[in-house]
């Protein structure tokens, strides 16, 4: 019998191919480059070659090209999915726990404004080639 989902999340949430910078906080303290796949008011989910713990704090920062800056939160880790086997890709889910009120208005003014525009990425087509891209 199939596993019944529910949704849980309370923000609503939109598409999202924007770069993302993170911080573990380990020693390492790296900065790494990673792409969100999509973004709320509340978290966000990207993808990374590195398998981060559930219950991690990190610290991000949303790179949106129309914000003059990035939006700097805390976010914890809530889930961690293997998603390539070769590559050891994750999609890791995590929920914001700080940040600026400013940045808090920002972002739920830019995904409000996303979900009523119905924003649709353009999409072209190479007849030569047959190839589509988004």
């Amino acid at each position: 019998m199939p596993k019944l989902v529910v949704n849980t999340r309370k923000e609503k949430r939109i598409k999202a191919s924007y770069l993302i910078k993170y911080q573990t906080g380990s020693k390492n303290n790296i900065t790494r480059l990673s792409n969100a796949r999509n973004v709320s008011a509340g978290g966000l989910c990207f993808l990374t070659n590195e398998c981060l713990k559930p219950e991690t704090l990190i610290h991000l920062a949303i790179l949106i090209p129309s914000f003059e800056s990035p939006i700097e939160v805390e976010a914890r880790v809530l889930r961690v999915t293997r998603i390539y086997h070769r590559n050891m890709a994750f999609s890791v889910g995590v929920k914001f726990v700080e940040m600026s009120e400013e940045n808090r208005h920002t972002l739920e003014k830019f995904i409000k404004q996303t979900l009523a525009e119905d924003h649709v990425f353009p999409m072209f087509v190479d007849l030569p080639n047959l190839a589509i891209r988004r």
